[in-house]
């Protein structure tokens, strides 16, 4: 019965154009590729080179071995909680991630396409609750991760591919 349920389910997955992350969707002209960064061991830094690693990008060490760097600027973290609080009222924090990320022709040093991406999230803190730093980097950790997502569905993107067949 549960090898019927697996298969099915497996069936309805495939059939609605559910795919894992693959190395054959990444642009080619990406799997060799120079990374930098303006804040090079942030947590959306690490994450986005844990992603190259498992798409088999070759990270080269200087950008004259490769046709195009990944650069990513204005890498910002930013919170922002209330000033008072009141203890017998519900508050929230509210939380956001931004950077950019430019792709760039290493032979022409001309950007071949540019894109700001921003993912926030909020914390209701209820009445009588404890805020502490372990909150921060929780959702950090998260607003990272859901960056790295939409980074890497930016690059297969078929706008992205085109601009680096182009560019």
């Amino acid at each position: 019965m549960k090898k019927i349920i697996v298969v099915l389910l497996m069936c309805l997955l495939c059939a609605c154009s559910f795919q894992a992350r693959s190395a054959r969707n990444f642009p080619a002209a990406l799997h060799t590729m120079y990374f930098s960064s303006e804040t090079p061991y942030s947590p959306l830094s690490t994450g986005l080179k844990a992603l190259f690693r498992s798409m088999n990008v070759v990270s080269v060490t200087s950008s004259e071995n490769a046709r195009y760097t990944m650069h990513v600027s204005s890498d910002i973290f930013s919170y922002s909680r209330p000033e008072t609080v009141n203890a017998s009222l519900p508050s929230e924090i509210h939380y956001s991630q931004t950077a950019t990320i430019m792709l760039i022709d290493n032979h022409t040093h001309k950007t071949v396409t540019k894109k700001t991406f921003s993912t926030s999230n909020a914390l209701t803190l209820n009445a009588n609750q404890i805020y502490t730093a372990n909150a921060n980097s929780l959702i950090q950790h998260e607003l990272n991760r859901e960056m790295v997502s939409l980074v890497y569905y930016w690059l297969i993107s078929t706008k992205t591919k085109d601009a680096l067949q182009h560019g």
